[in-house]
């Protein structure tokens, strides 16, 4: 479609009044997506997302969950969702084909996944507009959590070769899917703080 890629060292600089721009306030960026947008190659889902790529933007990151500790640390808030197919993900380790595991918000239910399936709640009581902290790290074949500064009593199995993380705001729905949504409708999610490291061990 008629999607924008933006790369380093043009992503230092870019904005967009529509989609990604720094907040009022000077301390976050902020996310929107259009439920009538454009979509990548592979998804049927409008997203403004950053991809995890090396430092100067010129090649994509393919890290491997057998070896290592890969963390991304992830600070924000999610303050408007569409009306008719309230979803959307925040976050993602992805590998060269799928998603591995996403941070998804359905209405007021906040859930971690495995794949698309919805597997370990939250919370289901989410106010938008409201600060969380999510980190996702993966040593040994193995994604931990930490939601709000708390270890997550759920892990993931991960065994591949080619992943990388996602951060930005994915909506989970397209005109197809809610055909009664105005494709002039919009999700809105704000990044405070994002971080990501790999270290060997």
């Amino acid at each position: 479609g008629k999607i924008k890629e933006i790369f380093q060292p043009a992503l230092d600089t870019f904005s967009d009044p529509k989609i990604f721009f720094v907040n009022a306030g000077g301390l976050g960026v902020v996310f929107r997506t259009y439920h009538g947008g454009d979509t990548t190659r592979r998804s049927l889902n409008p997203r403004t997302e950053l991809r995890e790529m090396l430092a100067d933007g010129s090649n994509e990151i393919a890290w491997s969950s057998r070896s290592g500790a890969h963390t991304m640390d992830l600070a924000g808030m999610v303050n408007r969702l569409t009306k008719v197919k309230p979803e959307v993900v925040c976050a993602q380790i992805h590998d060269g084909d799928n998603d591995l595991t996403t941070l998804r918000l359905e209405g007021r239910k906040f859930w971690l996944t495995s794949g698309n399936d919805k597997v370990h709640l939250l919370t289901d009581s989410y106010q938008l507009g409201t600060p969380y902290t999510l980190r996702m790290q993966v040593t040994n074949k193995q994604c931990s959590y930490w939601w709000n500064g708390q270890l997550v009593k759920w892990t993931l199995k991960v065994d591949s070769l080619k992943n990388f993380f996602r951060a930005g705001l994915y909506l989970q729905s397209n005109p197809k899917t809610a055909p009664s949504e105005s494709t002039s409708e919009y999700a809105e999610a704000v990044i405070t703080s994002l971080a990501v490291s790999h270290q060997a061990i």
